[in-house]
C-alpha cells in the first residue's frame, strides 16, 4: 500500500489537470499594452508617405525654385528699375508745374526772399534725408530680408533634395528650367515697362497743374 501511495505521489504532478497556459509572444505583448495590427498600420502609412514624398519631391523643388526666382526677379527689379520709373514720372509731373507757374510772368525769385529760400532748402534736404530715404532704406531692407529668408530655405530644400536623390543632375536641370521661366518673365517686364508704362501718360500736364491750384488755393 505504501509502494502505491509512493508511485502514485510521484505521478500525481504528471497526471494533474491543472496547468499553467503558456502565452505566445503576440499575447504577452498585447498584454502590455502593444497592437501589432496598429503599428504595422502606422509602419505603412509612414512608408506611403515617404514614397509620396520621394516621388513628387523633385517636382515640388522645382515648383518652389520657380516661386524663388520670381520673388527675388520682383524685389530686384522694383527697387532697382521700376523705382526710377515713378520717380521720374512724379518729378516730370512738378516740372511742368513750376513750367506752368514760370509761363504766367511772375518772377518768384523776386516775390520769395533769400532767407525764405533758404529756410525752404533746409526744410526740404530734412525732409528728404531723415524722412523719405530713412523710410525707404527700411523698406528696401526689409524686402531684401525676404530674399535671404527665401535663399536659405532654398539652400536647406536643395540638401534635402541631393540627399533623396543623390543627383547634381537634376539640381542642375531645375535650376536651368527657373533661369530659362524667369528669362522669360524678365524680358516680358521689361519690354511692358519700357515700351508700355513709360509712356503711358497716368495724368496729362494741365490736368495735374489744376489739380496742384486747386489743393493751393482750398
Amino acid at each position: 500500500m505504501s509502494n502505491n501511495a509512493n508511485l502514485h505521489f510521484r505521478s500525481s504532478p504528471n497526471n494533474s489537470n491543472t496547468h499553467t497556459p503558456r502565452l505566445d509572444n503576440f499575447e504577452i505583448e498585447e498584454s502590455r499594452g502593444f497592437n501589432y495590427q496598429e503599428i504595422t498600420s502606422e509602419n505603412t502609412h509612414f512608408n506611403t508617405v515617404l514614397i509620396f514624398l520621394y516621388e513628387h519631391y523633385d517636382l515640388i523643388y522645382q515648383k518652389f525654385f520657380h516661386i524663388y526666382f520670381i520673388i527675388v526677379f520682383e524685389i530686384l527689379f522694383y527697387f532697382n528699375y521700376i523705382v526710377n520709373i515713378e520717380s521720374s514720372e512724379v518729378k516730370r509731373v512738378l516740372s511742368n508745374f513750376a513750367d506752368y507757374l514760370g509761363g504766367m510772368g511772375i518772377d518768384w525769385r523776386i516775390i520769395i526772399p533769400s532767407s525764405e529760400k533758404h529756410r525752404i532748402m533746409y526744410f526740404c534736404e530734412s525732409i528728404e534725408n531723415n524722412l523719405i530715404y530713412k523710410e525707404n532704406a527700411k523698406l528696401k531692407q526689409e524686402a531684401y530680408s525676404i530674399i535671404w529668408g527665401l535663399t536659405i530655405a532654398w539652400c536647406f530644400l536643395t540638401f534635402l533634395h541631393f540627399l533623396t536623390y543623390r543627383s547634381p543632375k537634376k539640381i542642375a536641370l531645375n535650376l536651368l528650367k527657373s533661369i530659362i521661366f524667369i528669362s522669360i518673365i524678365g524680358v516680358f517686364e521689361y519690354y511692358f515697362f519700357t515700351k508700355i508704362v513709360t509712356h503711358y501718360v497716368t495724368i496729362g500736364n494741365e490736368q495735374a497743374t489744376c489739380y496742384l491750384f486747386e489743393d493751393i488755393l482750398k
